[in-house]
C-alpha cells in the first residue's frame, strides 16, 4: 500500500463525516475523495459531524469539505498535505470501477444497500481492499473485503427484494451509534494501509443496548459471483 494514500468514501452522511474527520488527521493519507449524491436535510444533523443547519439543501460532500478545511491544519497554509476531492453524484456501475481505480482503498458508509452490492463486486473485480459498514437503530458492523478473503457477497449472497429491509430513514439511527462504528472503520482503514486488516475474512457486529460485541469468522462461498469469479491475485497486480 501506498505511503502517500488516496482513500474513496462512499456516503457523508451518519457514518462517512466522522470518518472524514477521523482519517483527514492521519499523515500517510494524501487524498480524500467524497462521493454522496444527497443534501443536508435537518433530520440527519444529530449524526453527521461534519454539517450544520446553515448548510441545509446544499450538497452534502460540499458543505462536508468546507468544514473539513477548517477543522484539519493538513488542509491549511500554503502548502496543505492534504487534498479533498467531492463528488455531488452516486456511485455507479458507470462510474465505478474508474473511481476505485483511482483509490488506494474504498470505504462504504452508505445507507443504501445496492451501494454496498456494488462497492464489494468492482472492489472484487478490481482486486483492491475495501471497507465496508453500516448503522440501523442500535447496531452496527462493519467487515474488511481483503483478496483471498470472504466478501459481502459471501456474507449476503443477494440484494434483499426492495421495501423487504428495514432502512435507517425508517427505523431511526441512533447518533453516538455511528460515531462508534465510524471510530472502529478508522481503525480499520489504518490497519489496512498497513497491510495488516483485523477484520479480513470476519464481520464485527456491535448492539449498543447491550454492549455486546461480535466478531464472526466468514469463509469464502466457492460459488460466490464476486469473489471467486475474480482473476487471480498474480493476474489483478499486472492488469
Amino acid at each position: 500500500m501506498s505511503d502517500r494514500a488516496r482513500l474513496l468514501i462512499v456516503g457523508a452522511g451518519g457514518l462517512g463525516s466522522p470518518l472524514a474527520l477521523a482519517l483527514a488527521c492521519e499523515p500517510r493519507i494524501a487524498q480524500i475523495t467524497l462521493i454522496d449524491p444527497d443534501t443536508v436535510e435537518i433530520s440527519n444533523l444529530h449524526r453527521q459531524i461534519l454539517l450544520s443547519s446553515a448548510a441545509l439543501g446544499r450538497p452534502k460532500v460540499d458543505a462536508a469539505a468546507e468544514l473539513l478545511h477548517r477543522r484539519c491544519p493538513r488542509l491549511q497554509g500554503t502548502s496543505p498535505t492534504l487534498r479533498i476531492a467531492t463528488r455531488a453524484e452516486r456511485l455507479t456501475a458507470k462510474n465505478g470501477a474508474s473511481l476505485l481505480r483511482q483509490h488506494d482503498l474504498v470505504i462504504d458508509g452508505s445507507d443504501d444497500l445496492h451501494t454496498k452490492f456494488l462497492v464489494n463486486d468492482t472492489a472484487c473485480a478490481l482486486g483492491m481492499p475495501a471497507l465496508i459498514g453500516g448503522v440501523v437503530r442500535f447496531s452496527g458492523q462493519l467487515q474488511t473485503l481483503w483478496p483471498g478473503s470472504a466478501c459481502y457477497r459471501c456474507l449476503f449472497e443477494e440484494p434483499p427484494p426492495p421495501d423487504s429491509v428495514v432502512s435507517c430513514q425508517q427505523a431511526g439511527v441512533l447518533g453516538p451509534a455511528c460515531g462508534l462504528v465510524a471510530g472502529l472503520m478508522a481503525q480499520e482503514a489504518l490497519a489496512i494501509l498497513e497491510g495488516q486488516p483485523r477484520y479480513a475474512g470476519a464481520v464485527l457486529t456491535l448492539d449498543l443496548l447491550t454492549f455486546a460485541q461480535r466478531r464472526i469468522r466468514l469463509a469464502p462461498r466457492a460459488d460466490c459471483s464476486a469473489c471467486c469469479s475474480a482473476p487471480p491475485a498474480d493476474e489483478k497486480s499486472t492488469a
